[in-house]
């Protein structure tokens, strides 16, 4: 884990194995938001099963009607974790959608401030008027930039 201290853009996969024999795997990546790292996503599969499993049928003692029962938890134990992946997947498609349209808006909003100024400024730079701000105390601006 000291890895991804280092190097926050690193992507890191692990098996983390427990006294008591359980067995999880461990996926983490870093998050993105506008290109910039702002956490991490880390996940975490209790994949003992699966280990127990694959033992089991590495093992050349074992029946064949407890080698099918295992390899049918396995496949199951994989297809759960399709799904949670599939969802997991979609939530942040999602979520990303949400993040270009803000962004999206965002801009929109920037350029339309943006053109509001330069035509303010235009009209200050070109009227044959005097143009002056005071504060709540009136007290003027020396500075015209100030709009």
């Amino acid at each position: 884990m000291s890895a991804e201290y280092d190097q926050p853009d690193l992507e890191t996969h692990s098996l983390v194995k427990f006294k008591d024999g359980r067995v999880f795997e461990r996926y983490s990546k870093p998050h993105y938001i506008d290109q910039k790292i702002v956490g991490r996503v880390i996940s975490c599969l209790n994949i003992t099963a699966d280990k127990q499993a694959e033992a089991a049928i590495a093992t050349p003692k074992r029946d064949l009607i407890e080698r099918k029962r295992l390899a049918s938890k396995l496949a199951q134990a994989r297809e759960e974790l399709e799904i949670r992946v599939a969802l997991q997947t979609a939530t942040l498609r999602q979520t990303n959608a949400q993040l270009r349209q803000e962004i999206a808006e965002r801009q929109k909003t920037e350029t339309a401030l943006r053109d509001s100024q330069q035509l303010l400024r235009a009209i200050i730079d070109n009227s044959p008027s005097i143009i002056y701000l005071t504060d709540r105390e009136e007290n003027f601006f020396a500075d015209q930039q100030a709009v």
